[in-house]
């Protein structure tokens, strides 16, 4: 045997033992009990996990929205709120314009969405799994949320068909119903649809309701800037939309714009030409109406009126822009003027006599609370409540003339005293009401009986029920300004009950008038005070003003009648003034009831009315 057939002998010898080892360290691994076990738990785990998962991806799909729903309306009523002049105050629901076709969409409209939302979209299926490792990397990077991985197909998904909820199973379906969408729909009528109903700010639905209500043009004309700034809202459109928006959705604009340039779809010569978009005056849809705590409470009576609204409405009422500017400076030049803390709260209503509401402020900023206290806050009225307790008098024997003890009163273990802490001996019932004594309005109240008292005030509106107590006749029952100043338009109606007349009609978006409200009905309904009654509690009323505890709230060249109240420890103040055929209530007090640094009836409130009152 040659030297060369040995060598390869012993190579090939070393190779044979080399594999016999390897299989031989194989097999004492495999021999090894735990290792086996690993494996085996291993396979099994991955089997189990596949299971499940096929049988979570089942449990997702069986309530799958139907894709059939596509061609299905879901869109809110669009509801606009006009003034008794025809301005409009505010829209609710949902805007839309034309439905747009591909071919109508500006090709930088395309560009700037794909750009900044999803530029795979024309290559992906429905989910882009590049996208989305892309997007957990930048995210981690970051260390917060700074890109999402969602497709336009998944967005249209999620906006048409699930909710807004943050749970796996959404995202789930969602993934499912993209990749059914892809299936069904070309690319073209995905992104029609996608940018014919997305939420683009202030109830505007769909790329070309944004195109009018921000630029005043349709979808076709716009300029690129425009287009970029329609595109940067689709991240934040609450956010972004103007006006208050403007200035964000403009720098969120430059970004698109910038996106745009790195996708290749324009030049950086034309994202400098860009020309900076001009907003319309009217751009925003909301309405005239800033603080819009009456068009809220429009909304909220609708129901009353037109059950189970599923059309367009366009609402007229009494309401009244100047007297609303009006009220509004007079508030807010008061509170500037006599310094007053920004946590007290002030509600206010200005109601014809027929109780048709023209003016209403439910806080001091709609932007900061959209709570309305002038109508959901139940609040102790104070001696404002003493109106009820001299109407049953007078309607029970006495007279504004009649004559009556103040002294200290005793009910049991509960002693009373007046405001003043003084007691005015022999006063007259008008005196007495000028004066906003609580003993006398206490032994009215119990001479007559207080079941008389409460009867009074459910009969001129208060609905909210009354403790028969004998601190009843000092306002202890809590209520809402809009009944106490609906009551209050009685005496200025003469007598006549006021019921809530303040929508006029209501026609549908055909022009068709489906409620008219009827004069005759609301208007000359029935007596509720004589005449005799009205005319001696209006001599009360306007004692009050001239000499009594509403005096502040005199008003020269005007007979004003009115009344003052305060509820314990100063936690409400309360002015309500009748003005020829006007009622304003104001209402001040912190939203936590605790008390406030001596205010009453007779400062605030009635210095409100007073610089309301001369601006008439």
């Amino acid at each position: 045997m040659t030297k060369k057939a040995k060598s390869s002998k012993r190579v090939c010898i070393r190779r044979k033992a080399s594999r016999k080892g390897i299989f031989f360290r194989l097999k004492r691994v495999w021999q090894n009990k735990i290792f086996r076990l690993f494996i085996k738990s291993s396979i099994a785990g991955l089997i189990i996990a596949a299971f499940l998962i096929s049988i979570f991806i089942i449990y997702c799909a069986i309530d799958l929205p139907d894709i059939e729903k596509l061609s299905e309306d879901n869109s809110r009523p669009h509801i606009i709120i006009r003034a008794g002049t025809e301005e409009i105050l505010a829209h609710y629901g949902d805007i839309y314009c034309r439905s747009l076709t591909y071919g109508q969409l500006p090709k930088t409209l395309i560009d700037a969405v794909l750009a900044t939302e999803d530029r795979r979209f024309f290559d992906h299926a429905g989910i882009d799994y590049f996208g989305i490792i892309r997007a957990a990397y930048k995210n981690k990077i970051a260390g917060r949320v700074v890109q999402g991985g969602s497709t336009i197909t998944q967005q249209l998904a999620k906006i048409i068909f699930l909710s807004a909820e943050r749970t796996i199973k959404r995202k789930v379906q969602e993934a499912l119903l993209a990749i059914q969408l892809e299936r069904l729909f070309s690319k073209e009528q995905i992104l029609v649809m996608y940018l014919n109903r997305v939420f683009l700010g202030h109830a505007n639905y769909g790329v070309d309701a944004a195109a009018r209500n921000y630029f005043g043009k349709r979808t076709e004309n716009l300029t690129l800037y425009e287009s970029a700034f329609i595109a940067g809202m689709l991240k934040a459109p609450s956010r972004y939309a103007p006006p208050g928006g403007a200035e964000v959705a403009l720098n969120r604009a430059k970004q698109v714009l910038s996106n745009m340039v790195a996708a290749g779809f324009i030049s950086k010569r034309q994202m400098e030409n860009a020309a900076i978009p001009n907003f319309i005056n009217n751009a925003r849809p909301s309405g005239l109406l800033v603080n819009q705590f009456f068009t809220d409470y429009i909304l909220s009576e609708l129901p009353k009126l037109i059950p189970n609204i599923k059309q367009d409405l366009d609402i007229h009422t009494t309401f009244s822009l100047e007297i609303q500017h009006n009220l509004e400076k007079a508030i807010t030049k008061t509170l500037e003027k006599d310094n007053i803390s920004k946590k007290i709260q002030v509600a206010a209503i200005v109601m014809n006599k027929n109780g048709g509401i023209k003016a209403m402020m439910g806080g001091r900023s709609y932007v900061h609370s959209q709570f309305n206290r002038a109508v959901a806050a139940k609040r102790q009225p104070g001696s404002i409540f003493k109106l009820f307790v001299y109407l049953a008098a007078l309607e029970n024997g006495y007279s504004a003339d009649s004559y009556i003890e103040d002294e200290e009163v005793k009910i049991g273990k509960w002693t009373p005293r007046n405001f003043s802490r003084k007691y005015m001996g022999t006063v007259s019932l008008i005196d007495a009401f000028a004066y906003s004594l609580n003993t006398v309005a206490i032994k009215l109240s119990e001479s007559v009986g207080r079941e008389k008292v409460i009867s009074m005030a459910e009969k001129l509106g208060i609905e909210d029920s009354l403790k028969n107590l004998p601190s009843l006749a000092l306002g202890t029952s809590e209520v809402t300004l809009l009944d106490l100043v609906s009551c209050y338009a009685v005496i200025a109606n003469d007598g006549m009950l006021v019921n809530d007349s303040s929508i006029l009609n209501i026609s549908n978006s055909n022009k068709k008038t489906i409620y008219r409200l009827k004069r005759g009905g609301i208007f000359d309904n029935s007596r509720v005070l004589e005449e005799n009654v009205v005319s001696q509690i209006k001599d009360m009323l306007a004692a009050s003003v001239m000499y009594g505890t509403s005096k502040n709230a005199a008003v020269p060249e005007h007979k004003v009648y009115g009344k003052t109240g305060t509820s314990q420890d100063h936690r409400d103040a309360w002015f309500i003034g009748i003005v020829d055929d006007l009622v304003l209530g104001i209402w001040v007090g912190n939203d936590d009831n605790t008390p406030m640094n001596r205010v009453t009836g007779g400062t605030l409130p009635a210095n409100i009315f007073k610089e309301f009152m001369k601006m008439r």
